[in-house]
């Protein structure tokens, strides 16, 4: 029996179809939203109302405009925005379904608009800012694999609503020209803001299945991370393209005291594969910037608890920690069985028994 697309596939697709309509000559966005599981609007890229249509005249008028401000350009997102706004449709709390990287401006928009979630298929031609800037101001950003279909597809016990985060200016990992060796988070059917955190079986995330996934060109993709959100919280993702972390969010407003130290929750319960561990770092734009510093921990692969990271603040002023602000980051790291043996005696060493200081200072 075939398996029903899930509906983020289903308004996926929608998506790839109004992208056809586009009148752009250099690529095709489709934007759907979608409030209640039905979709209300939706909008692909072209110009201006009363413009002609660069398809039509085979020129492209952002080239011919010269200046930013006279460009005629408009955005898939915010036709689909702009045909709510003519309607007099809420968009509060609804998602946004995009086949393209977001701007700056569309991201504003989409903040303002307060719409509460973004599924969004990258094509990396954009920088990622408005991914990142999105994250920043509390709304949830998921990113789509490439082509438009799960990642883990029918019949691979894996839900179909999972989804490979990237780096806000990164690539998508499990999708055509993904990176091998780089850790993949993989998200459980239940989780997010709506359900709350929903485990497959009493005392967090069921067992099993944190295994390699593949790329499209069926090469092993890395360790695979799965995870639960609750209490509107986002998935872990990279800053940059070489980040060797996955940057952790708030999911509550917490005030740091000068001196003490405050517990933070990321609303993220994590299944970490056999053989590796999750190593809680500080990140150093907090700690460099705002004498903010996330309490190094260690997250064991059979721990299925809901992270919490402990901040403390070393400064002379209070913090407050927004929901959503970046507040600590995971590194995957291997963590190969080991036996230990009694022995006589030890190798000899040039060190030998030097303790601290014993290399001096230079």
């Amino acid at each position: 029996m075939d398996q029903r697309p899930t509906f983020d596939q289903t308004y996926m697709d929608v998506v790839e179809v109004i992208a056809r309509r586009s009148t752009c000559l250099r690529k095709k966005v489709g934007a759907v939203i979608v409030v209640d599981r039905r979709i209300i609007s939706h909008g692909y890229n072209g110009v201006v109302s009363g413009e002609a249509h660069c398809c039509d005249t085979g020129k492209c008028l952002k080239e011919l405009a010269g200046r930013e401000d006279y460009k005629p350009c408009v955005h898939a997102e915010q036709n689909a925005v702009c045909v709510c706004a003519k309607r007099g449709l809420a968009v509060k709390g609804g998602t946004l379904y995009v086949n393209a990287d977001i701007c700056i401006t569309c991201a504003k928009l989409i903040v303002s608009c307060e719409l509460a979630r973004v599924v969004v298929r990258r094509d990396y031609k954009g920088s990622g800012e408005g991914i990142d800037f999105l994250r920043r101001y509390g709304v949830h950003v998921e990113l789509w694999p490439a082509g438009g279909k799960d990642a883990a597809g029918p019949g691979s016990g894996q839900s179909t609503d999972s989804f490979v985060p990237a780096s806000a200016g990164g690539e998508n990992v499990a999708g055509a020209g993904g990176r091998p060796g780089c850790a993949v988070f993989d998200r459980y059917a239940g989780g997010g803001a709506a359900g709350g955190m929903r485990p497959a079986a009493p005392g967090g995330i069921p067992p099993g299945g944190a295994g390699a996934l593949e790329d499209a060109s069926g090469k092993p993709a890395g360790p695979v991370i799965r995870y639960i959100l609750s209490g509107g919280g986002n998935p872990p993702f990279q800053a940059t393209p070489g980040s060797a972390g996955w940057d952790v969010c708030a999911v509550e407003p917490v005030t740091v005291r000068p001196g003490a130290g405050e517990t933070v929750d990321t609303g993220l319960a994590v299944e970490v594969p056999p053989g590796y561990v999750l190593d809680v770092r500080p990140r150093s734009g907090l700690a460099f910037k705002r004498d903010i510093l996330a309490f190094p921990g260690t997250i064991d692969s059979d721990f299925r608890g809901v992270v919490r990271v402990r901040l403390w603040n070393l400064g002379t002023e209070p913090y407050h920690v927004q929901p959503g602000e970046r507040v600590a980051q995971f590194v995957l790291l291997p963590a190969p069985p080991v036996r230990w043996v009694e022995a006589a005696i030890l190798t000899d060493t040039a060190r030998g028994e030097g303790g601290f200081g014993s290399t001096g200072k230079r």
